[in-house]
């Protein structure tokens, strides 16, 4: 895994928990991050792809985690490998509740928010869930849900 973070334009999916996958409490995990110039590494898709695995074993259960999908991007390589298996693994029904560590992932990537909107009336509807401020949160994935992300809906403590 470490191998992905520290190269541009890379990616990776790995998939567990064959048994949770299609189940109501199936979870699929979306990490990603840049490598700033002069860095080894993206710390912070390290960060959030680790301090997301401690939120999901103590909020869902690590047991539901049925994959983990990793991008390490930058603004010439816009493309997210990993972020479109995710879209491909809810359309197929493998979850229905996907997770973003920080919704200013989702900031970053407006079209990304605007583009799970549009999943989300196509397919019969999922969980977008993020961990803000300490507790996790469901954003309503709506057209006005796009113009206002600071109004997520309390999920869990």
């Amino acid at each position: 895994m470490f191998a992905t973070l520290m190269k541009s334009g890379s990616y990776r999916v790995d998939y567990f928990k064959d048994q949770a996958a299609g189940t109501s409490q199936a979870l699929g995990f979306y990490a990603c991050g840049e490598i700033p110039s002069q860095a080894a590494y993206s710390q912070t898709a390290r960060y959030n792809l680790l301090t997301g695995l401690i939120v999901i074993q103590h909020q869902f259960g690590i047991s539901n985690l049925v994959a983990v999908y990793l991008d390490v991007h930058s603004p010439q390589q816009p493309a997210r490998p990993a972020y479109e298996q995710m879209k491909h693994d809810l359309c197929a029904g493998l979850f229905k509740r996907a997770f973003v560590f920080s919704a200013c992932t989702l900031r970053d990537g407006l079209d990304i928010f605007k583009d799970l909107a549009r999943l989300y009336a196509v397919i019969d509807g999922f969980e977008l869930i993020t961990f803000e401020k300490g507790a996790c949160k469901i954003l309503p994935p709506v057209d006005e849900a796009v113009e206002d992300l600071r109004s997520p809906v309390l999920l869990c403590q």
